[in-house]
């Protein structure tokens, strides 16, 4: 089972407005997600793993939200993402849940009966496409145990978290939990 934290997870998320994109069409919003049939098979055509599929019927937001990193991922946004054909993140053994500032991608690993599963943290939007699944793994690093310590970090304690992958991976890099 992976852990999610959704008691932590629901408190910070409960309290973020919705998303507002500023494109050069002016404001867009999402749309509120309605239709959890189609979700929830979209999840199944995905090969979710059922406490993985629970979490995101349950918790995931019908909207994007807006975190100090940038958009937290509601439903249409979390299946666009994680369903893009130019990118094996999924493949990989993540979901995406959000993107940072620069558009780095915030994940959750996901990767059945790995040791790992549950650490969220970050991957390199702009270096992964195209890239094989093992090749994405290796650029992963991770943050926090669970997404909820990462949103709770993330909102209440900005001024110290990494704000990209490149953030990331020199914060790991200088404390030594990842290989330079």
């Amino acid at each position: 089972m992976i852990p999610f934290d959704s008691d932590d997870f629901d408190h910070v998320a409960g309290g973020l407005p919705p998303y507002v994109d500023y494109g050069p069409d002016g404001e867009e919003r999402d749309e509120p997600w309605r239709d959890d049939a189609a979700f929830k098979t979209w999840l199944a055509e995905h090969e979710f793993q059922h406490d993985v599929q629970d979490f995101l019927l349950h918790h995931l937001p019908r909207v994007s939200l807006a975190m100090n990193h940038g958009p937290l991922l509601g439903v249409q946004k979390f299946m666009e993402d994680n369903g893009d054909q130019d990118h094996q993140v999924l493949k990989a053994g993540f979901m995406i849940v959000a993107t940072g500032p620069n558009g780095d991608f915030i994940v959750v690993d996901i990767q059945n009966g790995g040791a790992g599963a549950g650490r969220t943290g970050w991957l390199p939007m702009a270096m992964i496409w195209r890239m094989e699944a093992p090749e994405i793994r290796s650029h992963f690093v991770a943050t926090n145990a669970t997404l909820g310590q990462f949103l709770r970090a993330s909102e209440e304690q900005w001024e110290t978290v990494p704000k990209d992958w490149y953030d990331a991976r020199g914060a790991a890099e200088h404390d030594g939990t990842r290989p330079r």
